[in-house]
């Protein structure tokens, strides 16, 4: 396994993945680690209305 400053590669390539993936979105990946814990991710990814138009003449119609 290829190990680069004892993080491995794979990792380091799933974190890349990852965060370009979410920030495409809008989102955020933070990744916290501490040795001999683990490791944690927390993604945010904000809501958004798909169809703004839509919901503006529903609410009008109401």
């Amino acid at each position: 396994m290829a190990m680069v400053d004892g993080v491995r590669i794979s990792q380091v390539l799933d974190n890349l993945i990852s965060k370009a993936i979410i920030a495409s979105h809008g989102g955020v990946l933070s990744v916290k680690s501490k040795l001999g814990v683990g490791t944690t991710r927390s993604i945010v990814i904000p809501a958004r209305v798909l169809n703004a138009e839509l919901r503006v003449s529903e609410a009008t119609k109401q």
